[in-house]
């Protein structure tokens, strides 16, 4: 039996609680149990309570703390250049969820094929944007917002003393600043939508390829 997600329980279901039925399971009904949990979601007080109850509970215990490497080759097991330069992106992002990783290689193939014959420069920005705004679009607890990314310009945000206040926008520049993505243009908007909205508009998106 599997307890997934603990972190998301509601309310009215205490860790207590599920902890409790979970060492039922196993020492009333001989069940093998596995629980699954993000515990850094988890509250204070949750995770006080949690590491109070699991040593009575879990005969074993293991932290999943996987590295973007990891995450990009488990995710990522193509070889095509389009791969090697998400790859590359995802590393650089320091991105390490493996759904986060699958969702952006699925908008990045997606991406590829309708750009198929275009520069290979064209392509490569394209790439490093899907890779931004998929990290964007599925973590955004992590990740810059849409709106941020929008109007963002590398050379006028480090003289924008308004950003340095911010701990979220200081931390999202300095993710950028070691990202080959200087600003947004027509072709990057596109492509923020396509990730947000699941919808790509292949015409807009090869007519602002030419453009570029």
């Amino acid at each position: 039996i599997c307890f997934d997600d603990l972190e998301r329980a509601g309310n009215t279901l205490t860790l207590r609680d599920v902890l409790g039925l979970a060492s039922f399971l196993k020492e009333q009904r001989g069940c093998k149990v596995a629980i699954l949990l993000n515990n850094e979601k988890l509250s204070s007080d949750e995770k006080t309570e949690f590491y109070l109850q699991i040593e009575k509970v879990a005969d074993v215990s293991i932290k999943f703390d996987i590295s973007p490497e990891d995450a990009a080759n488990i995710g990522i097991l193509g070889n095509k250049n389009t791969d090697i330069t998400v790859k590359e992106r995802i590393k650089t992002l320091r991105i390490t969820n493996i759904r986060t990783v699958k969702k952006i290689e699925r908008l990045a193939h997606r991406l590829s094929t309708a750009l198929d014959g275009f520069e290979e420069r064209t392509l490569d920005q394209a790439l490093t944007t899907v890779v931004l705004a998929g990290w964007s679009a599925n973590e955004p607890d992590a990740a810059p917002t849409r709106d941020f990314l929008k109007s963002y310009n590398s050379y006028s945000a480090s003289f924008d003393k308004k950003q340095v206040a911010s701990a979220p926008l200081e931390s999202w520049r300095l993710a950028l600043n070691e990202y080959p993505y200087t600003s947004t243009d027509e072709l990057d908007l596109l492509i923020l939508d396509f990730a947000y909205d699941g919808y790509l508009d292949e015409d807009r998106l090869r007519a602002a390829a030419q453009t570029l």
